[in-house]
């Protein structure tokens, strides 16, 4: 059924006028909606009818480069949309929940406060807000390598605007301030009605994310699980096998046992020992050209990203005019109505332009998955289990919604706080002065953490099991996780 929206909907209309609540997917940078195909399916096995799914697809492929500004409002226009049209369908919306993966993150936290300036949250309720490996602090590395330069550099050249945000290198010339600082300003729209929410979560990965650090997902100004290989003892709950429970530093007869179970591993199996070295044997011949076409196209994208906006903004001075305009809350009609326009003149609804976007955006993350082989960062080779005390709750205490209760059985799960011991010895990270304001501004806010440690090549892509190489356990366990502990609707 059309919608009237830009996005491929997906749920059952009803003539039945009744309560419902909107639960929006947001996908990641080069991301298709496909790669929120698998929370998608598991919330449409608990909620059924309750709730409507709105997997969004207007910021697919190359339109992720345009801005977290642009792709905020492309999302909040498709919001406002679908809401109108299961309004034309009797339904009544009653809450809304936003889930964003990656970049997405950011993209629902702009949309979230385009959407409450324009009062949608005086008649529907915001309700759980939920990122997952969600840059919130920016992806500029602390400067204390060459490559840490180097890939602030490139990064922030060459993926257009998007690019510039996430490398806080945009700023306007109202108050010489980035997006992302405007994002966790507490006095600006975004946070207001991001601190509205009834729940903020986050699922951050503690190790093998070589895309979003633990600092930057968790909003954490210490790192303490970097370089920390083998010298952590963590404990894992036992029925979702991802999510940490407790860590600290390995005790000396731990680290002792610890380096007897290695050695046994190593004489039971010389399996994966030969796949890992005929691998990096292989990497080299094919890590240069993966690296250059994935840097050539994402160079060419980010030239034809900076055209398509440079032509939605060109009477501005200022690209970021969006935010300084939304801080001073001055209305500009004609910027919102250019933002429509290209979003409608160059996202055409037809089979082929949806074919290209799935195939670019898999295409190129699967380049960069492939060569996105850094020191798997283990911090301990035999994570303990912790019998789990998760309460299974029937329908009646579901439709009641009784979240405190919910909460406490899960309590031992979220904001797992380190040993005096580990804190000690973990220095603070080097962040510049923009990144320690964010951090610090959203760490006011009542945030659950959730530390995750996904064993596998590629956790950022497993958090969400983004891609059927990427669904495993310790992915498919998180994401369990977050269907069981939260109350969507």
């Amino acid at each position: 059924m059309s919608t009237g929206s830009n996005s491929d909907h997906t749920g059952t209309f009803s003539t039945k006028n009744d309560c419902i609540s909107l639960i929006v997917l947001s996908h990641g940078l080069w991301g298709v909606k496909s790669h929120m195909s698998f929370i998608e399916k598991k919330l449409k096995e608990k909620y059924g009818n309750k709730a409507y799914i709105l997997n969004s697809s207007v910021n697919e492929g190359k339109y992720s480069y345009d801005g977290i500004d642009i792709c905020g409002i492309r999302l909040a226009k498709d919001v406002q949309s679908t809401i109108s049209q299961l309004e034309k369908n009797g339904k009544t919306i009653t809450r809304i929940s936003f889930i964003g993966y990656s970049l997405g993150g950011l993209i629902t936290r702009y949309a979230i406060g385009y959407l409450g300036r324009r009062g949608l949250f005086k008649k529907i309720q915001p309700h759980y807000y939920t990122s997952f490996a969600t840059p919130h602090m920016s992806v500029k590395l602390p400067k204390s390598t060459l490559f840490s330069a180097l890939f602030n550099v490139i990064s922030g050249k060459i993926v257009s605007r998007t690019g510039e945000q996430l490398q806080l290198l945009d700023g306007d010339m109202f108050q010489q301030r980035t997006l992302l600082e405007t994002l966790s300003d507490p006095n600006d729209i975004y946070y207001k009605y991001l601190s509205q929410f009834k729940v903020l979560r986050c699922y951050a990965n503690i190790a093998n994310d070589r895309t979003v650090p633990y600092w930057t997902a968790a909003m954490e100004s210490k790192d303490f699980f970097f370089n920390k290989k083998g010298k952590l003892d963590i404990t894992l709950d036992e029925k979702y096998m991802s999510v940490i429970t407790d860590f600290d530093l390995k005790s000396h007869e731990n680290y002792i046992s610890s380096n007897d179970q290695k050695k046994r591993r190593k004489e039971k199996s010389l399996k994966p020992v030969v796949q890992k070295y005929v691998l990096l044997c292989i990497l080299p011949l094919l890590a240069p050209f993966l690296y250059l076409w994935g840097l050539s196209f994402i160079a060419v994208q980010g030239l034809i990203s900076r055209y398509r906006t440079a032509q939605l903004l060109k009477e501005h001075q200022q690209p970021s005019l969006l935010t300084a305009a939304s801080h001073l809350n001055i209305r500009n009609d004609a910027i919102e109505h250019k933002v429509e326009t290209v979003q409608n003149d160059s996202r055409k609804d037809n089979s082929i332009e949806t074919a290209g976007r799935k195939i670019e955006g898999d295409l190129l993350t699967g380049a960069l998955d492939a060569v996105n082989l850094a020191n798997n960062v283990d911090p301990t080779e035999e994570p303990h289990t912790q019998v789990d005390d998760f309460v299974e709750y029937d329908s009646e205490a579901e439709e009641a919604d009784d979240y405190y209760l919910v909460k406490k059985a899960y309590q031992h799960h979220i904001n797992v706080q380190p040993s005096t011991a580990l804190e000690k010895v973990s220095r603070a990270l080097p962040l510049e002065k923009p990144t320690q304001r964010i951090c610090h501004n959203l760490q006011k806010l009542p945030w659950e953490r959730v530390y995750v440690y996904i064993k596998a090549f590629n956790a950022h892509g497993s958090i969400v099991c983004r891609q059927k190489r990427f669904t495993m356990d310790g992915g498919i366990a998180t994401v369990q996780h977050f269907i069981d502990t939260t109350q969507l609707a």
